[in-house]
């Protein structure tokens, strides 16, 4: 039987070919638009920003990355639980709650 695989991201069916691929080059299974997206965001956010989200994704938090909030970017935004993420410069995590 084969083993169906899909994007992180959209949940789009992906080949098993697409799936290690992106494995292989982003430690998560993605399709191929997101693959380019994700190369775009790179030039943005910080490889620990990006680690985080895919963890956070991987563990089903409906995480954003790099959401505009209007004034700025938030590195890395829950914006069901109200909850923004800053990534700073020294790989540390610093969260800020919204209450709104």
């Amino acid at each position: 039987m084969d083993k169906h695989y899909s994007c992180l991201e959209c949940n789009q069916s992906i080949t098993q070919g697409v799936f290690n691929f992106s494995v292989q080059q982003f430690g998560v299974p993605l399709c191929i638009y997101h693959q380019d997206w994700i190369n775009q965001m790179s030039e943005q956010s910080t490889i620990e920003a990006i680690s985080l989200y895919f963890e956070l994704k991987q563990r089903g938090v409906p995480a954003e990355l790099e959401k505009f909030d209007g004034f700025k970017h938030i590195d890395i935004a829950i914006p069901e639980a109200k909850i923004n993420i800053e990534v700073d410069r020294s790989s540390q995590l610093q969260l800020r709650t919204s209450y709104g």
